[in-house]
């Protein structure tokens, strides 16, 4: 993964919080009903994850593998 730990820790929380204050059933239920990169895209989005500068050094393949990772990672998604 391109993405620096710190980028990648503080995507995680953002998303994280998103989660949280979305509440997790209907985040499951949006999940149901979307293809998996346009939810991992529009949690991503939601969230507000990163700045231009960000986007220096990393590409959208490179952001979207990091998405694949969190929700691999994070048992309330799956």
């Amino acid at each position: 993964m391109k993405m620096t730990p710190e980028h990648y820790n503080t995507m995680k929380t953002k998303i994280d919080k998103f989660i949280e204050s979305a509440g997790i059933a209907l985040i499951l239920e949006y999940k149901a009903n979307h293809s998996d990169m346009r939810f991992r895209w529009d949690l991503f989005h939601h969230a507000f994850c990163f700045d231009s500068a960000t986007y220096q050094y990393l590409n959208d393949d490179h952001i979207d593998t990091a998405l694949k990772h969190y929700i691999k990672n994070n048992p309330l998604l799956n």
